[in-house]
């Protein structure tokens, strides 16, 4: 299994654009595809639901492993694409993460997935926390939508001084223009 994330501290560049269309592509291609909406404002959800109101589980219920992540998947009307929808508590989720011991809980949430999961593509919300460093640490790839301006191009410095502070392999981030 493979994890993806498109992030960027700077909103409004195309993450979820891109992190849907992403998955939608992998999973017509063959490829058994989770896109886990981690944005509270939802709407990689709202793609891939429409309308229709998705019940997510709350957050809580995964930290204290009363729910496992596979009760928290739903399936897109899309063959080979499942996803986790966002859930309004996901907005504590950095505040939940300070709270743990330091582990990535991300990548221990998906390990159990990996048997029936080839690409998980995490969208996620424009910040710089601690769920900033566990994307960072559980994506093999993380793809960094920027915009040709100043605060795009300084958001993408931002972030690659982010993760050489907190040790992470710099080649896994990869900037792109997604809109000129």
């Amino acid at each position: 299994m493979r994890t993806i994330a498109f992030y960027s501290l700077k909103g409004g560049v195309g993450k979820t654009a891109a992190a849907v269309n992403i998955a939608y592509l992998a999973s017509q291609a063959g490829y058994p595809t989770l896109l886990w909406d981690l944005d509270p404002q939802g709407a990689s959800s709202w793609y891939l639901a429409g309308a229709d109101e998705v019940k997510g589980h709350k957050l809580s219920h995964l930290l204290k492993g009363k729910t496992p992540i596979a009760d928290f998947i739903h399936q897109s009307e899309y063959e080979n694409l499942d996803f986790i929808p966002s859930h309004t508590s996901f907005r504590n989720l950095d505040v939940k993460l300070d709270q743990e011991d330091g582990s990535n809980l991300i990548k221990q949430w998906l390990a159990p997935l990996s048997e029936e999961t080839s690409l998980v593509v995490l969208d996620c919300p424009p910040s710089l926390s601690r769920l900033s460093e566990q994307v960072l640490k559980a994506a093999d790839e993380v793809f960094v939508p920027v915009i040709p301006t100043w605060l795009s191009l300084n958001s993408w410095k931002q972030l690659q001084e982010f993760a050489r502070d907190k040790k992470l392999k710099p080649s896994k981030l990869h900037p792109f223009y997604s809109m000129a």
